[in-house]
């Protein structure tokens, strides 16, 4: 895979289920861009789509911005909105409630800030290291969180924190 750094690209989607198709395509054409291997590819669109999708149903929220930076083999999507974050009550058994399990599974660091009455917006950060073999998940939730319940921020074992800062978004 090329490492090649590109400019941080900004969309602006409607927060309707009909646009995720549209998003799912924007990710797909940056990650081929870069040269990202389809399977891992694959992971990344399926991640940022969930993320746009809990924006789009469990926020009060207009409009969904995806942010897309890639730098040298890091990959950092940011899905934001302008809503106030809706916990959703725990769904019947096997029933839904696996969005936060599966961006976590699925890229190699997952951050979540929840939009508040007092400061709306939720912001959710995927990262992503390529060229790096990928470690399984952890097992479970960290202590003192419940499974499904978003984490602040939530990394593989292994890993140590980024040396490099992606820049803030508001």
């Amino acid at each position: 895979m090329a490492k090649r750094t590109t400019a941080p690209t900004v969309r602006a989607f409607p927060a309707r289920a009909t646009s995720l198709a549209s998003i799912r395509r924007f990710i797909e054409q940056r990650a081929a861009e870069i040269g990202v291997p389809r399977s891992r590819r694959q992971d990344i669109v399926l991640a940022v789509t969930e993320g746009c999708s809990n924006a789009i149903r469990h926020t009060t929220t207009a409009e969904v911005t995806v942010s897309w930076e890639a730098d040298s083999g890091l990959i950092v999507v940011y899905i934001a909105d302008d809503g106030i974050f809706r916990r959703p009550s725990p769904p019947p058994a096997g029933i839904g409630g696996f969005g936060i399990p599966l961006m976590r599974a699925l890229a190699d660091e997952l951050a979540i800030r929840e939009g508040t009455q007092r400061r709306p917006g939720t912001i959710v950060r995927l990262t992503w290291r390529l060229g790096e073999p990928r470690l399984p998940p952890a097992g479970g939730a960290p202590a003192g969180q419940k499974d499904g319940e978003a984490p602040r921020t939530t990394r593989r074992p292994a890993e140590r924190p980024a040396e490099r800062r992606p820049a803030a978004h508001a």
